[in-house]
């Protein structure tokens, strides 16, 4: 009996693993651009599954070997791809480019501006509302250290 999916994941040529493994590499590759974790763990789980489909175990050890291989995946993405290799290359295309101020506002000093409700934190020639927790007991002008900053909103505490 003939099926085709069969035939297809298991073709003499071995083209579907050649997919598997280019797809591996291309979003670990886009995730260097792209900075997000879960492009790179889809990765390491097709590069697991491409090490455990490759070697052609009984289905009673392909678990034990794509878990091996998804090990193996993690070391290498945390000891030379996350260390090393995307510093690197984001160190190359962004030629050291600043962080943007937004997100390094934590523990950075500002000036209050405003009372109430409509006060407001002034950093650097912009301001960010202040959360209605940290508002109290503050006055026009006072300095203050942002402790935490969420969705646009600072959380501060007297200097």
């Amino acid at each position: 009996m003939f099926t085709p999916c069969v035939a297809f994941l298991s073709s003499a040529d071995g083209t579907f693993l050649h997919w598997m493994i280019a797809i591996a590499i291309t979003l670990i590759i886009l995730d260097v651009f792209f900075c997000t974790e879960w492009l790179s763990f889809l990765s390491l789980i097709t590069f697991a599954a491409w090490g455990a489909w490759r070697l052609d175990l009984p289905t009673q050890w392909s678990g034990l070997v794509f878990l091996v291989f998804l090990g193996i995946g993690i070391t290498f993405y945390y000891a030379c791809w996350r260390g090393f290799i995307r510093n690197t290359v984001s160190k190359t295309f962004l030629k050291n480019a600043r962080e943007e101020q937004i997100n390094s506002m934590v523990g950075r000093i500002g000036t209050v501006m405003g009372e109430g409700d409509s006060a407001c934190i002034k950093v650097q020639d912009e301001l960010y509302p202040i959360a209605h927790d940290c508002q109290k007991g503050l006055r026009e002008g006072d300095q203050v250290v942002i402790t935490t900053f969420k969705e646009g909103i600072t959380y501060v505490t007297r200097r």
